[in-house]
């Protein structure tokens, strides 16, 4: 009838069908009460907008040598121009423009964060992309939506990472035999 290729896909997609059917199962009997959906709402951080300039290094000691000609007044845009490997701001003095600090690196957004506007952070950052030494131009804080506008996405979040927790668990307890071909 049907060739051993054209058997293996449809076996694929029967258990695929299955498996999303036990995952939206599993999502279904999630409850989250009001309160619990508000305490995340209230937890959730304000978003920032972020208008920084970067000098990204190679490594710590290159970043560290950046901050002591910062600190003995050489302009941060002429050292980022000479020095930074952001071959995307690098032209520009370093400056990178406006993002939100949710669609930043997590260390690089938490230096920016602490810096007032025109400061520049005492010791490198590092991030995956290697060491920033990095200046605050602005910060501008987003105000959150209102909790009945985001509820039902935030309930959806939920629910979808209690699934995922559940999916992780059950990989973790699992104990997986190689069997040898006879």
């Amino acid at each position: 009838r049907h060739g051993p290729a054209v058997q293996a896909e449809i076996e694929w997609l029967y258990k695929t069908s299955l498996a999303q059917r036990l995952l939206q199962q599993w999502g279904a009997e999630v409850q989250i009460g009001e309160t619990e959906l508000r305490q995340r709402y209230d937890r959730e951080p304000v978003e920032v907008e972020l208008d920084t300039r970067h000098i990204l290094l190679a490594d710590e000691a290159s970043a560290r040598a950046a901050i002591a000609q910062l600190k003995r007044g050489r302009p941060f845009a002429a050292l980022a121009r000479e020095l930074s490997q952001d071959g995307g701001s690098k032209a520009q003095g370093g400056h990178i423009g406006k993002q939100l600090g949710s669609e930043l690196a997590a260390p690089y957004t938490a230096a920016a964060r602490a810096l007032r506007p025109g400061a520049t952070t005492e010791t490198p950052v590092q991030t995956e992309f290697g060491w920033h030494v990095i200046q605050l131009v602005s910060v501008k804080p987003i105000p959150k939506p209102p909790f009945e506008q985001v509820r039902q996405g935030l309930r959806q979040q939920m629910v979808n990472e209690r699934v995922e927790a559940r999916v992780q668990a059950l990989r973790q307890s699992a104990r997986v035999q190689v069997l040898k071909a006879p």
